[in-house]
This record gives structure tokens, C-alpha cells and sequence, in this order.
């Protein structure tokens, strides 16, 4: 049963108020309260256990059982995150951040006094940097949490930096809440400082939130990076080259890492999604570089291999293969695309925009070749090319009755068909 303390006598409660019992009452409530966390926590009742190391901070508690409520909060602030059906009406993820920081500088106080922490204010400590980074992640685009709020959590850790200066998950934990709070700078050197100390000292087990530090660290370069943008605020060639690169180092420090942990029979939690992650990013790299990199093609029929149901793939794929020149090879991955996702009106605009650029080229070709019936032969094949794109154009239109742009095409090719009714009704549909 839990610990609870008699209530006062009435004469006691008038003299509690004039303080003559006000400080002893605190110190002996103290002790019970953290009583009661141990109790909570282990009862999986992380709320009342957050409460209760609250009210054990408020009191007077001694150095030893100080330190316990403050891992007691650390470890049932995320316990709490994790599990929202415990959470109270009103209570708020920023609010266990602000607890959970304030926990960490006193554990980073104990540290800096020459009093190294024992395994489960470790345990406790790592606890805190899960959170801090989860409240990152869930913050992104939720107004409810200002960035104001996180560059402060970010401030208490940072302070604290040349005491952990070994410790690449503190820095992770840095890099998140700066990226959330809109300081890219400062996230930037965060996840690198994460990638410098993981890579001079690996951990004692592998660790896949390394993949999403250099993740962060490459999405940061190509698009939060003013050396890496130009004049109109797209990302530049070169921003482009050096966020691959740092992709591609994640992927071999990720490699190496699950052949590590294979040979250890360590639990390799989480390799997948980041090494996903990663390809992910790099296939969108690949597609903006020019030219186009040789190893850009076999990284994509990989992806797709592995992926053969993603519409998104097929579709980025025919993109490249777009803009490679093998319009064969698109049409065929567009068609893929619009098959796996029916309703995406891009991937049908997309494949119509192929025949219908084909068969420009193709009318253009005939108004310069003199031989009048070679010419005609051109322009049946290009008219062909037309009626073939007018079907995609539809569909997309379908999806999308207001869009002016594939209007305007199914119009000219209307008029290039010689389909008045065609005509009428997209320059109706046009006036609307």
C-alpha cells in the first residue's frame, strides 16, 4: 500500500499556516512522494509516477534521493510520451521536454561536480535524449509546440556540451530540437559533431539513429544551406553533390554497422527504415543532379525491385528516364505508375505530356522535310501521337475537372485533331 500521511488536526493546520510546521511537513512529504513514483513506475502508471517525482522536486530531499526522482521523471516523462492514453487532460509533450531538460542539466550538474553517474542515471539520462528527440520529430508543423520552446531545450543541452563532448547521442538530441527550432546552422554542426564522435569511437552495440543524423545532416545541406542555394533560392549543383555524398557515407557507416551487429547477434532495430531513408533521399538527388549520374539508373531499379508496388518510385523513375532521352523506358514506368495509383492525376498529366512532346517534334520534323509525302507520313504518325496522349490528358482531368493547364493541352489537341466538338467543349469548360 502506498505510503499516505495523516491528516492534520485542526490546531495543527492553524499552526501549519503561521509556518510552524510548514518545513518539517515538506521534508517528510518529500520522501513519501518519491515513494510513491517507485511505486507508480513500477505499476506502469507513468503519469502518476511524473506527478509524484514533481511533488518529490518541490520538497527537501537529500542528494541520493534527489538524483532517484530525477531519473524517476526522466524515465516516466518518455515512458508518458510514448503511450498518449495515459495522458492527462491538459498535459501537454512540451511540458514533459521541460521537465525531462531540467532532470538532464541536473544529472549534467552531478557529472560536472566530479561524481560520475552510474548505469541507471545512464540509462535514465539516454531516456531524456529519446524524448527531447521525439518531442522534435512530433513538433514539426505543430504549432502547439512554438520553436521558441525548443531552441531553450536545445540551450540547456548545449550548455552542457564540453562535458559530453564524447557523447553522440547528446548531440543528436541538440541537432533535433535546433532543426525543429528553425536554427539550421546550428542543427547542421550538431549532426555532424553526432557523425564525428560515432565514427571515432562506434558504440559498444550498433546504433541506427546514426542513419538519421547523417539523413538530417544531407536534408539540412541541400535545403537549408544559403552557400548551396542560388539566386532564386534553389538548391545548386554542387549543394546537390555534397548532400549525395553525405548520404552516401551514411549508407557505408550503415553497412558496416549491421555487418558488425550481425556478427555480435545484437538486435539490429531500426537499420531498415533509416537505411530506407537514406536511398530515398538519394533517389531524389539523383534526379535533380545534371547530368545525370551513371550509378543513378541501377540505384533505382534496385529501389524499385525491393519496392515493386510503389507508385512514387515508378513514377521518379520515369522521370529520369525522361530526362535521359528513353522515352520508351518512361512511358512504360508512367503506365506502371498510374496502374499502382489510379487517383494521381500527375502521373497520367505526365504520361500524356510524353506522347504530346513526341508528337510536336514530330509535326515540327514535317514542316522542314520538302518531300510532300514523306512529310504527310510524319504528320500521321504525329497525329496518332496525339490521339494516344488525349486518353492520360482525360484521366488526369478527371481527377482534377479545374485544371487549366491540362485544359489548354487537351484543347490544342483537339484543334490539331480537327475535333470541333472537342473544341468546344474544352474552350467552354475553359470560360467557366
Amino acid at each position: 500500500m502506498p505510503f499516505r500521511p495523516f491528516p492534520l488536526r485542526p490546531f495543527a493546520l492553524l499552526l501549519g499556516l503561521f509556518g510552524v510546521f510548514a518545513g518539517p511537513a515538506k521534508a517528510q512529504e518529500s520522501p513519501a512522494a518519491l515513494a510513491r513514483t517507485a511505486m507508480a513506475y513500477d505499476a506502469n502508471d507513468y503519469a502518476t509516477a511524473w506527478a509524484q517525482a514533481n511533488a518529490a522536486l518541490s520538497g527537501q530531499l537529500s542528494p541520493r534521493h534527489r538524483s532517484d526522482a530525477h531519473r524517476y521523471r526522466l524515465l516516466s516523462a518518455n515512458r508518458l510520451s510514448m503511450q498518449p492514453g495515459q495522458m492527462p487532460g491538459g498535459l501537454q509533450k512540451a511540458t514533459l521536454g521541460d521537465s525531462a531538460t531540467a532532470s538532464m542539466q541536473w544529472l549534467y550538474r552531478t557529472e560536472a561536480d566530479g561524481q560520475s553517474l552510474d548505469d541507471a542515471q545512464q540509462a535514465a539520462l539516454a531516456e531524456g535524449y529519446r524524448l527531447v528527440q521525439t518531442l522534435g520529430y512530433d513538433a514539426m508543423g505543430d504549432p502547439s509546440v512554438p520553436a521558441a520552446r525548443l531552441r531553450t531545450h536545445a540551450e540547456r543541452l548545449d550548455a552542457w556540451s564540453p562535458l559530453y563532448a564524447n557523447n553522440y547521442a547528446h548531440f543528436e538530441a541538440i541537432g533535433q530540437l535546433h532543426q525543429v527550432g528553425q536554427q539550421y546552422p546550428q542543427a547542421k554542426k550538431a549532426y555532424a559533431d553526432a557523425i564525428r564522435i560515432y565514427n571515432k569511437r562506434l558504440p559498444s552495440r550498433p546504433d541506427a539513429s546514426i542513419g538519421r543524423d547523417y539523413y538530417n545532416l544531407a536534408f539540412l545541406t541541400v535545403l537549408y544551406s544559403p552557400e548551396h542555394q542560388d539566386a532564386d533560392g534553389h538548391t545548386t549543383q554542387e549543394g546537390l553533390k555534397r548532400g549525395l555524398a553525405q548520404v552516401q557515407d551514411g549508407l557505408a557507416l550503415l553497412n558496416s554497422e549491421r555487418e558488425r551487429g550481425t556478427r555480435m547477434g545484437a538486435t539490429l532495430e531500426g537499420f531498415d527504415a533509416a537505411e530506407d531513408d537514406l536511398r530515398r533521399f538519394q533517389l531524389d538527388c539523383f534526379q535533380k543532379l545534371e547530368p545525370t549520374p551513371p550509378e543513378a539508373l541501377p540505384a533505382f531499379k534496385a529501389a524499385i525491385a525491393a519496392n515493386p508496388d510503389d507508385a512514387l518510385l515508378h513514377s521518379a523513375y520515369a522521370n529520369l528516364l525522361e530526362n535521359t532521352g528513353d522515352v520508351v523506358g518512361a512511358r512504360n514506368a508512367y503506365t506502371k505508375a498510374t496502374k499502382l495509383d489510379p487517383s494521381n492525376t500527375n502521373n497520367w498529366f505526365n504520361l500524356g505530356v510524353l506522347d504530346f512532346n513526341q508528337a510536336a517534334q514530330l509535326l515540327q520534323e514535317a514542316n522542314t522535310l520538302d518531300d510532300m509525302d514523306a512529310a504527310r507520313a510524319v504528320q500521321v504518325d504525329a497525329l496518332a501521337l496525339l490521339r494516344q496522349a488525349r486518353r492520360p490528358f482525360e484521366n488526369a482531368l478527371a481527377g482534377d475537372p479545374q485544371n487549366r493547364s491540362t485544359l489548354q493541352v487537351l484543347l490544342q489537341i483537339a484543334t490539331l485533331t480537327d475535333d470541333l466538338e472537342g473544341m468546344k467543349r474544352y474552350q467552354r469548360l475553359l470560360e467557366q
